[in-house]
């Protein structure tokens, strides 16, 4: 692993470094979300899942094309919308438990 590693970042190319850096970083989100899902916690694998993807994607094309000036605005933008996003699937999430207010 160390050498494929190396040799991508030796290289200097940009596409097959954010491939790299991407797959570990999913894999770890998904090892992540295995541990929650094992512990017996509810969570939400697919939406983490493609959060994290649209997270690596966007970060890659938006850094590439405007540089680091606006990285704040950047991830403040797309953690908004991660966070409305995890807000409407609780909010619309079928509950089995209808309990009156006390």
């Amino acid at each position: 692993m160390w050498a494929i590693a190396l040799a991508v970042v030796f290289t200097g190319n940009e596409v097959v470094f954010f491939l790299l850096i991407s797959a570990l970083g999913l894999a770890g989100l998904w090892e992540y979300f295995q541990m929650i899902e094992k512990s017996g916690m509810r969570c939400f694998k697919a939406f983490g899942m493609c959060c994290g993807a649209a997270y690596f994607i966007g970060s890659f094309l938006f850094f590439r094309s405007n540089g680091p000036d606006a990285d704040y605005d950047f991830e403040t933008l797309v953690l908004l919308v991660f966070l409305f996003g995890v807000f409407a699937r609780q909010m619309f999430r079928p509950t089995t438990k209808q309990a009156p207010l006390e």
